[in-house]
């Protein structure tokens, strides 16, 4: 069993993203998925953000699933996430 709360798993996302983003404007963040996966060993947790380009009309959508340690809620690692896929 998990020894830390999903809540605990997305702030520890989420804080991951800000420390490896830096000096990337996001926006809007917003936990798309949370599951426990690998035998309850890990959670994975999809964010979804918004990032502006050059004009304001150049908005897109990002997102990331980090792997998070279910035991001690160290982030392990972030990769693109497909949502159609």
């Amino acid at each position: 069993m998990p020894t830390i709360t999903p809540k605990v798993a997305v702030d520890a996302a989420y804080q991951y993203l800000l420390d490896v983003a830096k000096g990337t404007a996001i926006s809007n963040p917003r936990v798309e998925q949370i599951e426990l996966i690998e035998d309850n060993k890990f959670w994975s947790v999809v964010l979804s953000y918004e990032t502006s380009g050059i004009s304001p009309f150049d908005i897109k959508k990002e997102y990331k699933d980090f792997k998070i340690n279910a035991e001690d809620g160290v982030a392990l690692s972030m990769k693109i996430s497909n949502p159609a896929a």
